[in-house]
């Protein structure tokens, strides 16, 4: 199998290390952003947590609640 890599010129290098500086708006909104985002998966994370602890209880207590007839 051949791969052909091509190798960067020192322009091209300098331009992966030298991008443009964010502003101090563009790096609170893209902090904002990623805090809700985290914030949405925490909250999806929470309900599933939550209806999985209520099929294990259920599942703990049925056996008491059939032999017992509550």
């Amino acid at each position: 199998m051949n791969v052909k890599v091509k190798a960067l010129n020192k322009a091209e290098r300098a331009a992966m290390f030298n991008k443009p500086k964010m502003s101090a708006g563009e790096k609170a909104a893209r902090l904002y952003l990623g805090k809700k985002q985290i914030e949405r998966e925490l909250r999806i994370d929470r309900v599933f947590i939550t209806i999985w602890a209520c099929l294990a209880i259920g599942a703990l207590a049925a056996p008491f609640i059939l032999f017992w007839g509550v």
